[in-house]
């Protein structure tokens, strides 16, 4: 199995829980190059949970 084989497809609500940020800030964040874009299935707009998961972990950290 390869990485590609644990790539799911995440609607904007799953993303918002994921990410804790809001709908506005989601696109906000995109318009600016910071966040992933989504791919589309249909009309469907779906973001990729591995550039998700990536965007997440390149998030600072809070020192102590």
């Amino acid at each position: 199995m390869s990485a590609a084989d644990d790539v799911s497809l995440l609607t904007r609500q799953q993303v918002e829980e994921r990410c804790a940020i809001s709908r506005s800030q989601i696109y906000k964040r995109m318009e600016l190059g910071e966040f992933p874009r989504p791919v589309y299935v249909g009309a469907a707009a779906r973001w990729r949970s591995d550039e998700v998961a990536e965007w997440i972990g390149s998030l600072p950290r809070r020192g102590n």
